[in-house]
């Protein structure tokens, strides 16, 4: 911008060859001036002021970026589906800024938002480049501009990545049998993120059992514990499955979580009326709700037997032994199938359904996904069965 102060009476600016410019005024002697480069001046460039005014400010540019996820952390959710950074752009004459270009720079690779007419940006970073940064990390950002009259501003900021996050519950009772006895039950476990181990130090633990829900607070080494009373216990039923739970999210918004399935026995619980088991080899167990537990015969030969929705959640134990069935009576043999193992090793979830009718069934123990083999049953549904035979110990159901 350049101001003439002091120019009354009418003043003209005309334009010369080469960048030669001449200003008159009435009553003034004529001024020539050059512009250097030759550029031609155009309204918005200069200004005529009044003796004794303060010339213009010139422009100053303010460039901000915003904490990356409002904490400073580039985490899972960013990897898994991109990173978005956002700022402002502010100038004297937010009309020069607004249009423009803001550059951004992380792990050597450039990125581009405009400055909206409000003065805000915003670009996103494909998920594949934040994938390519080095966990636990500390990385520059760094955002310019330059304004439509050349005036730049630029920012750096740090951010730091943390795109990991691990729960675990320690092993609970002997392959998982838990043996219970009147008193509290202890449920505790470790944490682990991107950072180390106090990546979730003072964070809150959820674990849930029985439809209960128990708060505890992670410590600075990542240990954890919660406990269950008494009361709650003896409120189980004797010889059922228990899914155990539990999550929580570090102090980079990883939210992580781990589960493991144990079957209660002991005296002073509540009799096992959701329980059914086999006596003998050739027994059909008929699964009629969710969260039964159904134990089949050590033998093997038994028959586990139920619609889709009746199966759906219940928990089978010593199933896949030799002569072994699942019969999911109204899902067409041929449908969907799969098994995924959780990573306590304790048991998996397997999966059937045709389009029409579903079941998600735990099986207690150890399988892989590759076992199981699907036929039709004769009827309107399928047996499941696994091979080779499952030969490790069977576990005893309660009496």
């Amino acid at each position: 911008m350049i101001d003439f102060v002091g120019f009354g009476g009418n003043p003209n600016l005309i334009a010369g060859g080469n960048g030669a410019w001449q200003l008159t005024s009435n009553g003034l002697p004529a001024v020539t001036f050059n512009v250097t480069g030759g550029g031609a001046l155009a309204n918005g460039d200069y200004a005529f002021l009044p003796t004794g005014a303060a010339p213009t400010t010139p422009n100053a540019v303010s460039l901000s970026v915003n904490a990356v996820d409002g904490d400073g952390f580039i985490n899972a959710a960013d990897a898994a589906g991109g990173l978005t950074l956002s700022g402002t752009a502010l100038d004297t004459l937010s009309a020069d800024l607004a249009g423009q270009t803001v550059t951004v720079t992380l792990n050597g690779k450039t990125y581009g938002g405009v400055v909206t007419a409000g003065g805000g940006w915003s670009l996103t970073i494909a998920a594949a480049d934040v994938q390519a940064l080095a966990d636990n990390q500390a990385y520059q950002i760094t955002a310019a501009v330059t304004d439509s009259t050349g005036v730049r501003g630029a920012v750096t900021q740090v951010a730091t990545t943390d795109e990991t996050a691990s729960l675990s519950i320690a092993m609970l009772g002997t392959n998982g049998l838990l043996t219970v006895s009147g008193a509290p039950l202890v449920i505790s476990g470790t944490s682990l993120g991107g950072a180390g181990s106090g990546d979730f130090a003072g964070q809150s633990v959820t674990v849930t059992l029985g439809g209960a829900s128990y708060l505890g607070v992670i410590a600075q080494n990542g240990a954890w514990s919660v406990s269950v009373g008494a009361s709650a216990i003896a409120a189980l039923s004797d010889g059922a499955a228990y899914l155990i739970s539990a999550g929580a999210t570090d102090g980079a918004n990883n939210a992580a979580t781990a589960s493991q399935l144990v079957l209660i026995q002991g005296s002073g619980l509540a009799s096992g009326s959701n329980v059914l088991e086999a006596t003998a080899s050739g027994q059909t167990l008929t699964g009629a709700g969710a969260d039964q537990t159904l134990y089949g015969y050590s033998g093997g030969g038994d028959t586990f037997k139920g619609l889709a929705a009746d199966l759906n959640g219940d928990t089978l134990v010593n199933f896949g032994r030799a002569g072994d069935k699942l019969d999911i009576t109204n899902v067409a043999a041929g449908g969907a199938l799969s098994f995924v193992e959780d990573a306590s090793s304790r048991f998996g979830t397997l999966t059937v359904g045709d389009g029409g009718h579903a079941a998600a069934i735990i099986l207690f123990g150890q399988f892989s996904a590759a076992g199981f083999q699907a036929a039709t049953d004769g009827g309107a549904g399928e047996f499941v069965t696994y091979a080779p035979a499952i030969t490790t110990p069977s576990v005893a159901p309660p009496h």
